[in-house]
């Protein structure tokens, strides 16, 4: 759906090198989706509109189906950099294994954590300890043109974000994209706490661990 339609704009925006790149791997990944992994990361030069200080942004998305000793991975991220160094990251899991050793919340946000493997090429350090991984904050559910969007609405400054923020069909696109990760999380909560309100949703958002 969201990747789809990218595609089908392309003639419509002036995409930089690694938009277009990205849209293709991307393209190929959906029409073919079995046993291959998708992990892509575009990047923007961004100005903060309250400080005047500019940075570079990666957004990125790393797919990987489940294998035969691990579960399927699902995880976007949002980092800030300069020229020499990461100055903050944050990125959003799916983690339903039940077979791990700690509850964790499914979906969940996590502050700092590893620095990304597509970039450790380009950066070897960062602002925060990598070691810590905690807390992990439960959250609503997003996928790669939530992301992207969030990123846009924070820096409307930039003239190709404001773009996309402008045109119809990207209207659409989150309009789609909210209809099928949004609304079937929230309605299911809305029942929970309507019909189970002892449960509680932010006990629910923790994925159970075998006893």
């Amino acid at each position: 759906m969201f990747f789809r339609g990218l595609v089908e704009a392309q003639s419509q925006l002036p995409y930089n090198n690694s938009l277009q790149s990205t849209i293709y791997r991307i393209t190929g990944f959906i029409q073919d989706p079995k046993g291959r992994e998708l992990d892509v990361t575009v990047e923007f030069d961004v100005t903060d509109p309250h400080k005047g200080s500019a940075h570079k942004l990666f957004l990125g998305t790393r797919l990987s189906p489940p294998r035969q000793n691990s579960c399927a991975e699902t995880t976007y991220f949002l980092c800030l950099a300069d020229e020499e160094l990461l100055l903050a990251k944050f990125h959003s899991d799916f983690d339903f294994d039940p077979s791990a050793k700690e509850k964790k919340p499914s979906p969940h946000v996590q502050i700092g954590g590893r620095i990304p493997l597509a970039l450790r090429d380009k950066y070897s350090k960062c602002c925060w300890n990598t070691d810590v991984n905690k807390p992990r904050i439960p959250t609503f559910p997003i996928c790669t043109a939530l992301l992207w969007h969030w990123a846009f609405l924070e820096y409307q400054n930039n003239a190709l974000m404001m773009k996309f923020l402008e045109n119809r069909w990207w209207h659409k696109l989150i309009k789609d994209a909210e209809g099928a990760v949004l609304s079937p999380f929230f309605n299911d909560g809305a029942r929970l706490m309507h019909y189970q309100p002892q449960k509680g949703l932010l006990n629910a958002l923790y994925v159970p661990v075998p006893i």
